[in-house]
């Protein structure tokens, strides 16, 4: 969890210009890499419990990450956080991009990321409204 953790520092700190390509990519690259499968099953990772009880394959990385305080709500709360933060100044689109696609792959294990996605969305659906007037 610790590339993971360090990107929650990233967003919260905003150490990191978000709308440079460089950092786009490495971004994606720790957000979407797949690294080590495990079948091993934990109390904490429920959207994985039933595929590792029955000896299937999870992203090891991910196990634990749903835990209350862990990195997963961490995530939900810092795109929740800047979405708000960046729909009053919409100057920055490649960082609206970014972040939305990062709370739209996320929304399927967090409801906070699910939001951030949908506000993510509507920024960049008015700003394309702007754009034709």
């Amino acid at each position: 969890h610790i590339q993971l953790r360090r990107l929650c520092s990233i967003l919260h700190e905003r150490t990191l210009p978000l709308s440079h390509p460089a950092v786009c990519v490495l971004i994606r690259q720790c957000l979407f890499h797949l690294g080590t499968l495990t079948t091993t099953s934990s109390s904490t990772h429920s959207s994985f419990s039933s595929s590792s009880s029955r000896g299937e394959p999870c992203l090891q990385w991910r196990t634990g990450w749903e835990a209350e305080g862990d990195v997963l709500t961490t995530l939900g709360r810092e795109l929740a956080r800047l979405a708000a933060e960046l729909d009053e100044a919409l100057r920055e689109h490649q960082a609206v991009i970014l972040l939305g696609e990062m709370a739209a792959y996320l929304a399927d294990w967090d409801p906070t990321c699910r939001q951030a996605a949908l506000k993510f969305a509507s920024m960049t659906s008015r700003a394309a409204d702007s754009m034709d007037k």
